[in-house]
């Protein structure tokens, strides 16, 4: 049996250590291995001769897939806003460092990937996340459903805009920081021309998070909040069936992108069509609470195992089916139910401050 490396972002990532329990719970062979170099300081290596691969004592030469949970290293690759010019030179200084231990472990993932491993998800995939005027315009030239979009740093466009109809306003890259544009941000023109930001038309409606693997949307979970940025005051989840159309349109665009599993925000709006937003191609679903996040992992599992095994996507996607949780008792999930929540989502909050 082939085996399936686990790279992880820290250790004890619950996200991760729910994927290693379902492979082992369905007879897989799974490794955790942390996704970095060591400092040398640590006493542990890697070293790949385009065939076998080892990190620290452990020696992998029969891989089958790898799981990559995300690209973080140490250093978040924004900028944060709210250092001042000597922690700017720490944070650079840093970055840089971490370039090149994301930079060395690409390069092995990239030729494993060239021999048939699968790499799930690509590093190449991330890219889509991180240049979303790009991702949105590509999409709506395809015809598929998206809002309206725009980006500019030029407040006399967005101005006009506001005029002609209600404006969201997120950030270019990663995640965070969506409103809804009103008077007092037309007047601060100098922080846009300093920051360029996306503009989408707002859709009346509610946000629905879109769990896929391989071909299939997995779970589909509408998103009980009443803030614009559903995952800064996020009071529960309600299980919900995605329309096919929506769910025909992902998979596509998963399969043009090179994703094996996403993580796909929707807008819902009032008619019950499904407009496509942000594309999680490394996403964090600790959020959604373990009961929910181990119905994904265990498909995951699945799709992961049955690759390894037979080198075939066609059999892995055949492997995975609707993770349809027990509707008797959580179809619908709320903060108050602490045990199903895990602690990762508050400690997030904390670290992210733009969440609060």
């Amino acid at each position: 049996m082939k085996q399936i490396i686990l790279l992880y972002p820290t250790e004890n990532d619950p996200q991760t250590i729910i994927l290693y329990e379902e492979i082992l719970n369905k007879g897989g062979k799974a490794h955790l291995e942390p996704f970095k170099i060591p400092d040398k300081k640590d006493g542990s290596s890697i070293s790949f001769d385009g065939k076998n691969l080892k990190i620290g004592s452990n020696l992998y030469d029969n891989i089958g897939a790898v799981y990559l949970r995300n690209v973080a290293v140490d250093t978040p690759t924004n900028i944060p806003g709210y250092t001042n010019a000597f922690e700017h030179a720490v944070w650079r200084a840093k970055f840089i460092k971490e370039n090149y231990k994301v930079s060395a472990i690409s390069g092995i993932l990239s030729v494993l990937q060239s021999k048939g491993v699968l790499i799930a998800n690509p590093i190449d995939t991330y890219f889509h996340h991180n240049t979303k005027a790009n991702f949105f315009i590509d999409l709506a030239n395809r015809k598929y459903s998206v809002p309206n979009t725009f980006a500019t740093n030029d407040m006399a466009y967005v101005s006009d805009s506001y005029e002609k109809r209600r404006l969201i306003m997120k950030s270019m890259s990663g995640v965070g920081a969506t409103r809804i544009v009103k008077k007092e941000h037309l007047e601060r023109a100098r922080d846009l021309s300093e920051c360029p930001a996306l503009f989408q038309d707002k859709i009346e409606g509610y946000t629905a998070r879109v769990h896929t693997v391989g071909n299939k949307a997995v779970l589909t979970l509408k998103i009980l909040a009443d803030d614009i940025d559903s995952r800064s005051d996020t009071a529960g989840f309600e299980v919900m069936e995605l329309d096919k159309k929506a769910e025909k349109q992902i998979v596509e665009i998963n399969k043009k992108i090179g994703l094996h599993f996403s993580a796909w925000d929707a807008i819902i709006d009032n008619n019950g069509d499904a407009f496509l937003l942000d594309c999680n191609s490394g996403p964090y679903i600790g959020w959604i609470g373990n009961y929910y996040m181990r119905l994904v992992q265990s498909e995951l599992a699945k799709y992961l195992i049955a690759y390894a095994d037979s080198g075939s996507i066609e059999i892995a996607e055949n492997s995975v089916n609707y993770a349809k949780p027990n509707v008797n008792t959580f179809k619908k999930i709320d903060k108050s139910i602490l045990p199903i929540v895990h602690d990762i989502v508050h400690n997030r909050k904390k670290e992210q401050r733009h969440r609060h």
